[in-house]
């Protein structure tokens, strides 16, 4: 049994904190599709963190309440591995870093599994959660760790570690987000992990408070033969079970080395913080899947509208190493029953591996995303909650990865909740071989060369000087007379300025008074005509 390193990573991270300044990863200005009055559109492909010596993996994002964006990903260096997490407050056509892990406390230790959740419904109780299974290659023994950061200012507040004890195989975390459950303040959290060795288990944690305490801790699954894998996790929530739910997968295999299992699922019942139900197997359902599966994800439809059925629809995929292809499943009264039905996935001969997915509220669609090995692309597909047509899907791309340099991209899908639409992260492959985090997303967030530009990209685009004291000039240039709207942003998405004027066709340029605001990183957006400009100051005064 492997002993955590729990006083180390708090003595590190208080170090950390206290050492580490932010750091802004700067990209070209950028020509990006406003989300009004378009078509749906992925757009060009983003570097998240420009490091080609280090190799990358383990990429996720999750979205807060105001639409800022938080990603995590493992990265190598000469010492060992980190994990960094990185923030966007523009929807993220910028990231700028928010926290480092430092290296394992022990060489041969890796993070093998990533997961990062906000919670809260202001700045003032905004949370960000990132947790991983930190595993020893030796003695093939893991431990979870989870810690909490305020989601404005990126400060370490503690660490909820021992939650877990040890051998934890894997853990997902979740919160109700934009949609907090009845009965949960600011809202609820839950924490989903499997154990191994003397006690094979499932377990969830939740907590009422926005992971501040917690409530409640249940038994999901117990075996004395059996080995539980990779787990998922997902909440579920609507006006008629407005107590809210987590709904959960697990792989149980029959011995700890075996790559596949069976594949389970429950859900907490009559809210949030119940007890789950009696387990069910989900390969049962197709003969050719039975004990040969793995990779489970799920997600529940989570918003202001209950479906046709009155009840919660729930989406559940995992890998068939019989088919290799994914088998899906639907449920469309989850808050009430177990009946599972079959859905049929597009490019059923392709080779489809490492899905996602997710459920946007503010269309009430599921988004299925996954890597298609066949043709080296991640596709992007939509269905409505009712699934009124279970084959039917809207495919909304084909493959979003410009580059096809992809061999294990682990693609992961989160809703954007100011866009109102999907957001993905991925790992591609750089040079020699190694990863690099992408993000991309469907409101089209970087656009190099759209076919009619109402701005247009010059190598002079970038406001001067930069940083700047009392006044700075930001130039662009207009294909034709066009009215234009310039705003400026604090880095906490509060707007600062804004004005709306007509413009004459050719260079132009705007003089910013900033004498006025406080020293510290400001977002402008230039638009006009469904297109923007968006760029980064910087002010300091002497």
């Amino acid at each position: 049994m492997k002993i955590p390193c729990t006083y180390f990573w708090m003595a590190v991270l208080i170090f950390s904190t206290m050492t580490l300044s932010a750091q802004t990863f700067k990209m070209d200005s950028i020509i990006s599709q406003n989300a009004i009055g378009r078509s749906v559109l992925f757009a060009k492909d983003i570097v998240l963190d420009d490091q080609p010596d280090y190799d990358q993996e383990n990429a996720v994002v999750t979205c807060a309440y105001n639409g800022w964006l938080f990603c995590a990903f493992a990265y190598d260096t000469l010492l060992r591995k980190n994990i960094k997490i990185i923030k966007s407050v523009d929807n993220g056509i910028h990231w700028e870093q928010f926290f480092i892990i430092p290296p394992a406390c022990i060489e041969h230790e890796i993070p093998s599994r990533i997961n990062i959740i906000t919670c809260g419904n202001s700045l003032s109780n905004l949370k960000v959660f990132l947790g991983w299974v930190h595993w020893d290659t030796l003695n093939h023994a893991g431990d979870a760790i989870l810690l909490r950061f305020n989601g404005v200012t990126g400060s370490y507040e503690g660490s909820l570690t021992d939650i877990f004890g040890y051998d934890i195989k894997d853990f997902a975390l979740c919160s109700d987000a934009a949609f907090p459950a009845n009965g949960a303040n600011p809202g609820s959290i839950a924490f989903l992990y499997s154990r191994y060795g003397f006690n094979n288990e499932v377990y969830i944690r939740t907590s009422s408070d926005g992971g501040i305490s917690l409530d409640n801790l249940e038994l999901l699954a117990s075996s004395s033969t059996g080995y539980f894998g990779k787990v998922s996790l997902a909440y579920g929530r609507s006006p008629m079970w407005d107590g809210g739910r987590y709904f959960a997968v697990w792989e149980k295999k029959n011995n700890e080395h075996s790559p596949v299992g069976h594949i389970y699922y429950a859900h907490s019942e009559p809210n949030f913080n119940s007890a789950f139900t009696s387990p069910v197997c989900l390969d049962s359902l197709d003969p050719s899947a039975i004990n040969l599966c793995r990779n489970p994800i799920i997600a529940c439809q989570a918003g202001n509208m209950d479906n046709d059925s009155s009840n919660l629809t729930t989406v559940v995929l995992f890998e068939n190493t019989a088919t290799s292809n994914l088998n899906a499943y639907y449920n469309k009264q989850s808050a009430s029953s177990n009946y599972f039905q079959p859905l049929s996935l597009p490019n059923p001969t392709h080779t489809n591996l490492q899905p996602s997915t997710a459920f946007n509220p503010y269309d009430s669609t599921f988004i299925l995303t996954w890597y298609d090995s066949t043709t080296s692309k991640l596709p992007y597909f939509t269905n409505g909650m009712n699934l009124s047509d279970p084959n039917g899907w809207t495919n909304v791309s084909e493959g979003y990865n410009d580059q096809t340099n992809i061999t294990a991209p682990h693609p992961n899908v989160t809703i954007h909740h100011a866009e109102h639409s999907g957001a993905c992260v991925w790992i591609a492959d750089g040079a020699d071989g190694k990863g690099v985090a992408m993000f991309d997303a469907q409101y089209s967030t970087y656009t190099g060369t759209p076919d009619n530009p109402g701005i247009e990209k010059t190598a002079n685009v970038e406001a001067y000087p930069n940083p700047c004291n009392n006044e700075t000039i930001i130039p662009f240039n207009l294909n034709g007379n066009k009215k234009v709207t310039i705003s400026f942003y604090n880095i906490i998405g509060q707007k600062m300025d804004s004005s709306f004027e007509s413009y004459s066709v050719g260079s132009q340029h705007i003089k910013v008074n900033t004498s006025k605001y406080p020293d510290g990183s400001y977002i402008y957006v230039i638009k006009t005509e469904g297109y923007s400009v968006t760029g980064k100051l910087f002010i300091v005064h002497n």
